[in-house]
């Protein structure tokens, strides 16, 4: 019985891109059009702000010079990509389109 009841909420509510709202086959996912404008940080960060840094992979802790400059307020802070693209669309939805649902998926 559950499984139907899941299947009947999936047809009516089926997954959307977290993006631009496109039907996606996966929930909390981004579609292939706003993966493809999503500017992932990989490699090595800071590990105050998240932003991107130059080199290999750290052995201790890594800074920007922003970071090392003006010490922020929390011990550790990290990002998935970069404000710019699907990204900026995903936190702008969130911080001023009342698209609370996102926050879940973007925590995760």
């Amino acid at each position: 019985m559950r499984h139907k009841l899941q299947s009947a909420i999936r047809a009516l509510y089926p997954s959307q891109c977290l993006c631009c709202r496109d039907e996606t086959t996966v929930k909390f996912a981004l579609c292939g059009h706003c993966w493809k404008y999503a500017a992932f940080i990989t490699g090595l960060a800071c590990d105050a702000c998240g932003i991107p840094l130059d080199g290999g992979n750290a052995i201790e802790i890594a800074l920007c010079d922003s970071c090392l400059i003006a010490p922020k307020y929390w011990e550790k802070g990290s990002t998935m990509f970069l404000y710019q693209g699907s990204a900026r669309g995903i936190i702008l939805a969130l911080k001023h389109g009342d698209r609370h649902g996102l926050v879940k998926p973007l925590a995760t």
